[in-house]
């Protein structure tokens, strides 16, 4: 092989390699170690990985006097019996409900602002939960910040076809992409409060498998194969470079924002390119934003006028519930007028139902 073509070759494995870097420490739990606390009980303590970050030898697991309690199968502590009998244990677990517990642990570099990252953690159930929920996940700038709150929080969502019995036999991947804000070097797993996981159950009923007869809410995870890595993201920092371009009064059309049809609901399609908005907007705390929809001129005026107005509303939405403040945005909805493709053909109706994003405070 030809040596420019060597170096090409290198090039491009090496950026592949980086790409692929996982992030996080001990990310399947296999290094660990084993020793006796303070009340000559055993403890498990995996590598990188703390409940509390006051005190960085707290275990992950206690396996204390607990394995000798005839009662461990209503314990909720399974996990330290493995323990005891010397079993290897390569996951952690973490109460989310009645009491949640925060896991953290630091990652091998900060992550580079407007950089796109994938998050990718796999969860099971415990057996005697009677409830499931989304998996509230958050980055801080160190282990001891004063500061309990997380820098942002990612929702990893759990489908709504999947129900209890299926997570507690079963695991399940849980992913998400975001964009850094450029500060995080500590991944919290199970950011969120009970208040927090109690309002995900609430606002999604066919989750909340509890029967009456079951007493209070309980949901224990397992997690394993934590992994976090950089996307090449090319497009994303020329989409970031539009914006901050933009002067008063001007707009971006927004590409990937998807709808079914004849429908307002935003398709999980379209939350990659709205990602990249909310890190603008954040990055931009006094710019103020228009959200434009669009229709094509197929249907009535007054159905388009209301589809438009429905579905800007949707993305402004997307965005307040994400943490923008609603202040700082504004929804319209202009249906067929102003088309940017003529209307004969489908590839011009195409373009012409889209969303704007237009400047109006800078």
């Amino acid at each position: 092989m030809k040596p420019i073509y060597l170096l090409i070759y290198f090039i491009f494995i090496t950026e592949i390699l980086l790409n692929a870097q996982n992030l996080i420490n001990n990310s399947e739990f296999d290094n660990y170690t084993t020793f006796l606390d303070s009340n000559n009980n055993l403890v498990y303590q995996p590598d990188y990985w703390y409940y509390d970050t006051k005190t960085l030898d707290h275990p992950i697991y206690y396996s204390s006097d607990r394995f000798l309690n005839k009662s461990l199968i209503n314990n909720f502590h399974p996990d330290s019996m493995l323990i005891k009998l010397g079993q290897k244990v390569n996951f952690i677990s973490i109460f989310i409900l009645p009491n949640t517990q925060t896991v953290y642990t630091t990652l091998k570099e900060q992550l580079k602002e407007g950089q796109k990252y994938h998050l990718i953690i796999d969860i099971k159930a415990f057996e005697q939960s009677n409830c499931i929920s989304d998996l509230l996940v958050g980055f801080k700038e160190c282990l001891n910040c004063t500061m309990d709150s997380s820098l942002y929080q990612l929702q990893l969502k759990v489908p709504d076809s999947l129900t209890k019995d299926f997570l507690s036999h079963n695991w399940l991947t849980l992913k998400a992409d975001f964009i850094a804000v450029g500060k995080e070097r500590v991944l919290a797993l199970s950011s969120g409060s009970s208040k927090d996981y109690i309002k995900i159950l609430n606002s999604n009923r066919n989750r909340f498998k509890k029967s009456p007869d079951q007493g209070s809410l309980r949901l224990k995870y397992y997690i394993d194969n934590v992994k976090l890595t950089a996307i090449n993201c090319k497009n994303d920092n020329m989409f970031l470079e539009r914006m901050d371009s933009l002067n008063l009064g001007e707009s971006i059309v927004l590409q990937n924002i998807y709808f079914d049809f004849d429908k307002y609901e935003l398709l999980k399609e379209s939350f990659p390119v709205l990602e990249k908005v909310i890190y603008y907007l954040n990055k931009n705390k006094n710019i103020g934003i228009q959200v434009i929809g669009y229709t094509d001129n197929l249907g009535t005026k007054k159905y388009n006028d209301e589809l438009s107005e429905k579905r800007s509303e949707s993305v402004v939405n997307y965005l307040i519930n994400k943490g923008i403040v609603k202040e700082r945005l504004q929804s319209l909805g202009f249906g067929a007028k102003f088309p940017i493709a003529s209307n004969v053909s489908e590839e011009g109706r195409q373009k012409n139902r889209r969303i704007e994003i237009k400047i109006i405070a800078k």
